[in-house]
């Protein structure tokens, strides 16, 4: 169709947007949107197609009001208040979902699950996807198992552990990264009959509601904040960290004292391989997330290692 044609047939079929004076103009779009509102509210005024099209245009319906403005340099339009009310939004969980069979005992078709997070790791730091640094274990996994090529998180070890944890977008603002509302990933696995446990780093909380002993953890040990000292974790932050103390704890009890030759690292691993044999005496299967701090900072090693 050559140009002018097209031209006139879009006039035709969106007559309000013509060219016309101001007072015709404005008289035009009230009946538009008197017309959306109708379509809105199935009122039957135009048929399937002149009705569709009205409603698609409803929401690119805008006024600016100097009133309504931020200030006197904002100019963006805002959008026309709808007369549509949204449901209220849930504050809490479903519970008329029916609860999902347990895994049969003695089965064996529930697998035992290992899952590992290491903090603030770049992906290419190991060997299997190219680092220098020597990850013989880690390498064996990726060669016996499935790498990822393409892997996003939330640019931040808080608001991705609670994303991994909850399966939804991180919330910040009133009620915290953790709330009552949300599932964590020990609570739906031991609603399908798993025993859980959780080695290493929280940080999503140490209160009634958001410790990981109250959130789905069968058993917990580890550092409820967001970083320590490797090796002596009661030690205080810097000053211009605030100097605090950082939470550790082991179950619902904190933890204060640490032997001599204490290790971070080491001790989330024994505590684990603890879980690993206590769970293995019966014939439930297992979830075990295993969270390391490193190498996060400070980033603390051993003297033995610091000489390699």
């Amino acid at each position: 169709m050559p140009p002018q044609e097209c031209k006139a047939a879009h006039q035709a079929h969106h007559p309000v947007r013509q060219a016309v004076p101001h007072q015709e103009w404005k008289a035009a779009r009230k009946v538009h949107h008197r017309v959306s509102q109708a379509v809105h509210h199935q009122v039957p005024l135009y048929a399937s197609g002149g009705a569709r099209n009205h409603c698609c245009h409803r929401s690119m319906l805008y006024e600016a009001r100097p009133s309504q403005r931020n200030g006197p340099n904002d100019s963006a339009p805002r959008r026309r208040p709808s007369s549509h009310t949204l449901p209220p939004r849930r504050t809490h969980p479903r519970s008329d979902l029916p609860t999902p069979p347990a895994p049969a005992a003695t089965g064996g078709d529930a697998p035992n699950i290992i899952f590992f997070m290491a903090d603030d790791m770049g992906f290419s730091d190991i060997g299997c996807y190219g680092g220098e640094i020597n990850t013989p274990n880690l390498d064996t996994l990726a060669d016996n198992g499935v790498r990822f090529t393409q892997f996003y998180n939330n640019a931040k070890c808080t608001t991705t552990r609670a994303s991994i944890l909850t399966g939804l977008y991180p919330r910040r603002g009133k009620g915290g990264l953790l709330r009552q509302n949300m599932v964590t990933l020990g609570e739906a696995m031991k609603r399908v009959g798993y025993r859980t446990a959780l080695s290493g780093k929280w940080h999503l909380g140490s209160g009634e509601t958001t410790h990981p002993y109250r959130r789905g953890f069968d058993e917990y040990y580890g550092l409820l904040g967001g970083c320590c000292h490797f090796c002596n974790p009661k030690q205080r932050d810097p000053q211009y960290k605030g100097g605090r103390i950082r939470n550790f704890g082991r179950n619902d009890k904190g933890l204060t004292e640490f032997p001599d030759g204490y290790y971070t690292t080491d001790a989330f691993t024994d505590h684990a391989i603890e879980c690993i044999g206590k769970f293995s005496k019966k014939e439930n299967p297992f979830f075990l997330h295993i969270c390391y701090t490193a190498p996060h900072y400070p980033l603390h090693a051993k003297p033995e290692d610091i000489k390699q």
